[in-house]
């Protein structure tokens, strides 16, 4: 449901922010029950048609103790993995 709200496509009251709980770190908020995260330094940004393409630089990854995603995407959707979807 996270990643809907996050995605524009579901309603966040109060914020999108609100729908979970966040870490402060100096690289913005990162999902507290995060395990697994990335820090990216942004490049460039170059718009192309509607969109925009962003060049980042990975400057540091955690990798937590999952044993595989949890969550995956098909057809527009995200479902999560495990569970007959």
């Amino acid at each position: 449901a996270l990643a809907e709200v996050f995605a524009g496509t579901a309603p966040a009251p109060g914020g999108m922010f609100r729908q979970a709980e966040f870490l402060a770190s100096e690289w913005g908020p990162r999902l507290a029950s995060a395990s697994t995260y990335a820090h990216v330094a942004l490049v460039s940004d170059e718009p192309v048609g509607w969109s925009a393409l962003l060049t980042c630089e990975l400057v540091a990854a955690h990798v937590g103790d999952e044993d595989g995603p949890v969550l995956g995407h098909r057809r527009g959707r995200f479902f999560p993995l495990g569970s007959g979807a």
